[in-house]
């Protein structure tokens, strides 16, 4: 799929190890990457939440 939509992808493994999860930080940091939310629902809407999730209209985390 990455080749399909010529994008380059990385995976980076961890172990909860301070120091090794120091160096993922770091790098992520310098990246700039950060996590993408989507809409914030409470535990009263969780049957909203998952209609969005079910109809594949979500963006990010729910």
């Amino acid at each position: 799929m990455a080749k399909k939509y010529q994008v380059h992808y990385n995976f980076i493994f961890v172990h909860a190890d301070g120091k090794q999860l120091q160096e993922a930080v770091d790098i992520l940091t310098k990246a700039n990457v950060h996590p993408v939310y989507g809409d914030i629902f409470s535990l009263t809407q969780t049957k909203e939440a998952m209609d969005k999730v079910a109809k594949g209209r979500n963006k990010g985390k729910i």
